[in-house]
């Protein structure tokens, strides 16, 4: 016989499931996941496919929030305005800081901050043009 505790934590989650499926979709449970994966197909990086992946999801509850009348079961629409703001920044975040030390060539990371922005010790170009894209 199955543990009653394991049958008890499964119609939790499908009150969780159906609760959030009222949030967060309007056609059906797939919908978000295939807004998603369109928004994502769109970036060649894995990074941004990341970024863009959780971005997608906020975006499509968004929509269906925008669509329905009445309050949400779970996360108001001004968190989710929030939470999109909040996901755009770490990617802007990510690209600006954590992007410099993806650089392709042989500089070694070598780079000195000037007016007007990073510039390579090696070749005194902007480091921009070291940064693989």
């Amino acid at each position: 016989m199955i543990n009653e505790n394991f049958l008890e934590l499964l119609e939790r989650m499908k009150k969780i499931h159906e609760s959030k499926s009222e949030d967060y979709s309007s056609v059906g449970h797939y919908e978000n996941f295939e807004r998603q994966a369109l928004i994502t197909s769109w970036f060649k990086s894995d990074i941004d496919k990341a970024f863009t992946g959780l971005i997608a999801i906020k975006l499509a509850r968004i929509a269906t929030l925008l669509d329905k009348e009445g309050n949400p079961n779970h996360e108001s629409l001004e968190d989710s305005f929030l939470d999109l703001t909040v996901y755009c920044g770490l990617w802007a975040s990510y690209h600006k800081n954590i992007g410099v030390k993806t650089m392709i060539d042989d500089h070694n990371f070598e780079y000195k901050q000037e007016a007007g922005g990073s510039f390579c010790n090696v070749c005194n170009q902007h480091i921009s043009r070291h940064i693989r894209v």
